[in-house]
């Protein structure tokens, strides 16, 4: 028996479970739903090659008579998975857009601080926000009112789908939403798929992902703001000490060890965050002491990115890197906030939105999907040109090189006092002198070196 691709298109909640509910009722039909990776809406690529390879990889990976995917996403490719693969049959589901809209709008879900993600309008308002890995998949549309641009979005896609089913009718099936509970339509899916009608159907149980709703957080509420701390088997006591407070005060802290390349795990580590729905990550080193005010302070700041200062360990330079043609930097009781050229993660405050911007802008791929934890780039190592040659970033630096690249400025609070843990407590002095400690304190940086360029 010759064997069959089935796409659905359907969008999340009641469609794609019921329309799973009945293809996956049947023995040995393996269809999945939203199958990873996600499929962008207006890819990079060419649509052909990106459902070609998709293709390849099923027929490789899956041995049913009738195998496929439910989603959403599938709509813009229709026409071109049609003409190009034979034994393709979709199954489309309609209904009164309204209502379709308004569902799409009640599983969107919200941030942990209350943000409703919108993945429909091009432009969205300081309420809301972006799912870092899905929102891709959706549709854009100018219109800026969540539903109404949910409803542009789903009537585009109907449009798409009434156009492939006029052209090609005998390989799509159109299913109102209403019907989709009634008997007769699981014959009619399984004549149109050619499912053997001797088959016994068995009870399935459509999967059903939980969705965020939260209530709207203060800016200085600690849900909002996750505490990232990578490290490589040991966090030094002063750091501990404050990671316990910031738990006291009602912080996640995540202390993730395991991973060889830094860049790989605090990519992994960021979207992971955003994922789980922070509005908020502040990143710190397991070497750096600080106190639980310190980070309060950070956060008060609302800049979309902001750290604090101290030395590099043994030698006289400081962590950050200064903007160019800077010549003094005071630190303590008349340090505040300055900015610099880029910023070191063991201690920075970053939002979501600027995460959000520089993936969108830059832009930058999510990768790993097909091994069920994506993961995005923001801190891959790159190489900025300079004069005559080449500086390499490492990955704290060419993330801000990525925020500035897109329209942000770096700052730091040099009013916060840090330790950088090593054979003694390093802080602001040891860039300059040894290690007599001041309440204010301005480090001269010199006019006779030569200036990087910004």
């Amino acid at each position: 028996m010759e064997r069959v691709v089935v796409i659905g298109v359907a969008w999340p909640g009641f469609e794609t479970a019921s329309l799973e509910a009945i293809l996956g009722g049947f023995p040995g039909v393996n269809m999945t739903t939203a199958q990873k990776p996600v499929l962008p809406w207006n890819p990079q690529r060419h649509r052909l090659e990106l459902w070609q390879n998709r293709l390849a990889r099923w027929n490789r990976e899956r041995s049913a008579t009738q195998f496929g995917d439910i989603a959403w996403f599938y709509a813009p490719y229709a026409e071109e998975m049609i003409a190009s693969t034979p034994n393709l049959k979709m199954i489309s589901i309609t209904g009164r857009a309204e209502d379709v809209a308004a569902e799409l709008v009640s599983l969107s879900g919200t941030t942990r601080g209350g943000h409703r993600i919108n993945h429909f309008s091009r432009t969205i308002s300081p309420e809301e926000t972006r799912d870092a890995v899905l929102t891709r998949s959706y549709p854009k549309v100018e219109e800026t009112q969540h539903f109404r641009a949910a409803l542009c979005a789903v009537l585009e896609s109907q449009r798409l789908m009434t156009e492939a089913a006029g052209r090609y009718p005998d390989r799509v099936l159109t299913i109102d939403r209403e019907d989709l509970k009634a008997e007769s339509t699981i014959g009619l899916v399984r004549d149109f798929v050619g499912i053997d009608p001797a088959l016994e159907r068995v009870s399935v149980s459509p999967s059903t992902p939980p969705v965020r709703q939260s209530e709207r957080l203060p800016e200085t509420d600690p849900r909002r703001c996750v505490v990232l701390v990578p490290h490589s088997g040991l966090i030094h006591t002063e750091c501990e000490e404050g990671l316990k407070e910031l738990e006291r005060r009602g912080y996640t802290v995540r202390r993730v060890g395991g991973y060889a390349a830094i860049d790989q795990g605090r990519n992994q580590m960021a979207t992971d965050a955003l994922a789980d729905g922070f509005d908020e990550t502040l990143w710190i080193d397991s070497d750096v002491g600080f106190k639980a005010d310190d980070v309060e302070k950070l956060r008060s700041h609302r800049l979309p990115i902001v750290c604090g200062v101290y030395p590099q360990k043994g030698r006289r330079a400081l962590a950050i890197h200064v903007m160019p043609g800077s010549q003094s930097i005071t630190f303590g009781n008349a340090g505040g906030l300055t900015e610099i050229l880029y910023a070191a993660t063991g201690f920075l405050h970053v939002r979501r939105e600027a995460y959000l911007r520089i993936l969108e802008e830059f832009p930058l791929q999510v990768c790993n999907e097909r091994f069920q934890r994506p993961t995005i780039p923001w801190f891959e190592p790159l190489v900025r040109e300079i004069d005559d040659g080449q500086w390499y970033l490492a990955e704290d630096f060419a993330f801000c090189q990525r925020a500035r690249t897109v329209g942000y400025k770096i700052f730091a609070d040099t009013s916060i006092r840090l330790w950088h843990i090593g054979n003694y407590r390093y802080s602001w002095e040891d860039a300059g002198i040894d290690r007599e400690r001041f309440g204010t304190f301005t480090l001269n940086l010199g006019g006779n070196k030569p200036q990087t360029p910004s």
